[in-house]
């Protein structure tokens, strides 16, 4: 590893230091990387510095994760509650829905969740939406699920 010179021609402990620490980091995080993936791709990126290879990854991945999130935002925003069933496992399947969309980078925000959810309700809720929207409860999509079924009780 060559030293790093400072603008006076002298060697810059601290920078040289910082330099091997990086690069000390960058080897770690390409082992890390590497490890995970299959021999077909360790083998296609054993020469590549970590940013490129997550640059590599997003491009031949990225594309499945927007098919994903078309799927699951649409299977969301079209739920609907059936009459005859019971509002707590449509609302988990909701909750879960919009927990997947999170872990692909798709954040709703809880009100926006709770919209969703409501919305997917049959007319028999309407008075809980009513209630629920004039008290503007602070809670989150579990503590509304646990309101919903207590409400259909």
């Amino acid at each position: 590893m060559a030293p790093v010179p400072k603008e006076d021609g002298s060697i810059d402990n601290k920078a040289t230091k910082a330099y091997e620490k990086y690069l000390e980091n960058c080897l770690t995080a390409k082992c890390i990387i590497l490890a995970s993936m299959g021999s077909d791709l360790q083998r296609q990126h054993q020469d590549t510095d970590p940013p490129t290879i997550v640059e590599h990854l997003k491009k031949i991945y990225g594309a499945q994760s927007k098919t994903a999130r078309y799927q699951l935002s649409k299977t969301l925003f079209r739920s609907t509650l059936d009459v005859d069933s019971p509002v707590g496992p449509h609302v988990l399947k909701m909750i879960d829905l919009i927990e997947q969309l999170e872990k692909l980078g798709c954040k709703l925000g809880k009100k926006l969740s709770q919209d969703l959810i409501l919305q997917s309700l049959r007319e028999t809720f309407s008075q809980f939406i009513v209630s629920f929207n004039m008290i503007k409860v602070s809670c989150d999509l579990h503590e509304m699920l646990n309101m919903l079924i207590d409400y259909e009780n």
